[in-house]
């Protein structure tokens, strides 16, 4: 009689275990979402001097706080299940620490848009309307503030010019100009104002100037 040969011995398998990758999404959006727009907020506000862009990147930057702390919570448990993971753990690991870099690279750029936001907004870039009031033609000229300067060229009687300046601190105004009757320095007479005279302003000074005198029309 023929012996049967014993059964195959079985053994237990271990259980796959792999590290969500959903939590490493939310962790990444947790922290490319707040850095991106902090960004997108000064360069904005930068480049148009729009006040809505510094109201958003306020608010950008408290909300922002929140939501890569709540990346880095999304992180650390996705980083400890990928260390026990079974399953592509080296991988998942390399995600893990990817996602922390990119929040951590949130501080920085948060301590940038808030430098950069401050800097911006108490500096405005203000557009002076310089109105010809005479009865002769301004053929040059220059406005000063401190140490700033803007030129500019031909204004016709009754006609006007804008230029532009960038506001530091309240300084004393300084109108040069030459007429075809000569050159002459102007004096400025009212107050062309301060940086928090801009902020949540429209950034627009007139200057008023006839053969005597030039005068800040608000």
């Amino acid at each position: 009689m023929r012996e049967q040969s014993p059964p195959p011995l079985t053994y237990s398998t271990v259980k796959e275990r792999h590290a969500p990758i959903a939590l490493y999404y939310l962790a990444m959006i947790c922290g490319i979402v707040p850095l991106v727009s902090g960004m997108i907020c000064l360069l904005g506000y930068w480049l148009t001097q729009w006040e809505q862009f510094a109201i958003v990147g306020l608010f950008d930057l408290v909300l922002g706080g929140g939501t890569v702390l709540i990346g880095f919570i999304f992180s650390a448990i996705y980083f400890r299940l990928a260390k026990r993971a079974t399953v592509e753990q080296s991988q998942s690991v390399k995600r893990a620490h990817k996602a922390q870099w990119i929040l951590f690279a949130n501080i920085p750029a948060a301590v940038l848009c808030t430098a950069g936001g401050i800097w911006l907004t108490s500096h405005p870039i203000v557009t002076f309307e310089i109105q010809n009031t005479g009865k002769t033609q301004i053929e040059a000229g220059s406005l000063s503030l401190g140490s700033r300067t803007a030129h500019f060229g031909t204004i016709p009687p009754n006609g006007k010019v804008a230029v532009k300046l960038r506001i530091i601190f309240e300084a004393n105004a300084q109108l040069s100009i030459v007429r075809t009757s000569g050159r002459s320095i102007v004096p400025v007479s009212g107050r062309v104002g301060d940086a928090d005279d801009f902020i949540g302003n429209i950034h627009k000074r007139v200057i008023v100037v006839d053969e005597k005198q030039a005068i800040v029309d608000y």
